[in-house]
């Protein structure tokens, strides 16, 4: 009884982990942060992200992922067509996800420049599990090696879900916008073993430009998540450059909140620095994220190079 309840606990852990991953450069992985940017600028274009999380644990955490998406002026709304996987332990457990995104875009002023962008994304989840790599004490039998001693608990080894998400973002041109999006709305069953269903996360974001030249502009993020008990708060300021290189810093603040009280003492703060490269159709950057906890010392930070790629501009 006492492994099985440490096996639903770990695998729940792991499977809610692999369906939240947080990426530091939220400029090429819009999408993900929220669905209504979904051909928010009027491009046909591709992101690319990957993020190695933790290298020097064995349980590391590697995501990649890679997004489409195009503005289509006939309906005046955004697709897009996306797919994540997020591997955990080196391969203990991947969860690979297919999502698809309508955005419709609503001018609310032409004078002010204006626009309101809902949306709804829809997915298809499936997370498998190698039943060879989890190994408890009592598995170890001289003669066979590492068995499953009680068949009662071998969890399984595939999970299949749908879901769906939704967002808003009320953008002013180019220079600021807010936003909020809604993911797990369906709470899907995510366990190998037992039930656990996955929380709804909310994401609230914004954004502000500062503009200094059409060629040179700093741009300040702050993205706060909530989900269940957690929340993530993080806030970066990039110089961003239309032509050339670009770089900049980041925060994140990650802890567990009460209604009443605060626990300081578990606050994991991370400090990222960015630096990357933008062209006339592509841009490509480099994020380091390091934890100045205890915990700093044994991950080797984490890691992400992400890609964007611009194929053709619609027609405004």
């Amino acid at each position: 009884m006492k492994k099985q309840l440490i096996l639903f606990f770990m695998l729940a852990y792991c499977a809610a982990q692999s369906q939240d991953v947080a990426f530091n450069n939220i400029h090429q992985s819009l999408v993900y942060l929220n669905p209504s940017f979904a051909g928010s600028n009027g491009f046909i274009r591709n992101q690319t992200i990957y993020r190695n999380q933790w290298p020097n644990l064995s349980g590391q955490y590697v995501t990649y992922g890679s997004c489409f998406d195009g503005y289509i002026k006939p309906i005046r709304g955004g697709m897009a067509l996306s797919i994540l996987t997020d591997d955990q332990g080196r391969g203990t457990t991947r969860a690979t996800s297919i999502s698809f995104v309508y955005a419709q875009h609503i001018t609310l002023s032409k004078e002010k420049n204006i626009k309101i962008i809902p949306s709804v994304q829809t997915s298809f989840v499936q997370s498998i599990l190698d039943n060879g790599r989890l190994n408890f004490g009592d598995m170890i039998n001289m003669r066979y090696g590492m068995i499953w001693n009680d068949p009662t608990i071998v969890p399984n080894s595939s999970v299949k879900y749908n879901d769906i998400a939704a967002g808003l973002i009320i953008k002013h041109g180019e220079a600021a916008l807010i936003g909020v999006s809604f993911s797990n709305l369906l709470e899907p069953n995510i366990s190998n073993l037992g039930t656990y269903h996955l929380p709804v996360r909310t994401t609230i974001h914004g954004a502000y430009r500062i503009a200094f030249n059409p060629m040179n502009a700093i741009d300040l993020t702050t993205i706060l998540i909530l989900q269940n008990s957690y929340y993530n708060y993080r806030v970066n300021i990039i110089n961003k450059r239309a032509r050339g290189f670009t770089y900049g810093l980041g925060y994140r603040l990650s802890n567990k909140f009460y209604l009443r009280e605060w626990q300081d003492d578990t606050n994991a703060h991370n400090f990222i620095g960015f630096l990357g490269y933008t062209g006339r159709r592509f841009g490509i950057t480099y994020s380091y994220d390091r934890n100045i906890n205890k915990l700093s010392g044994n991950t080797a930070a984490s890691h992400e190079i992400s890609l964007s790629v611009v194929f053709k501009k619609k027609e405004k």
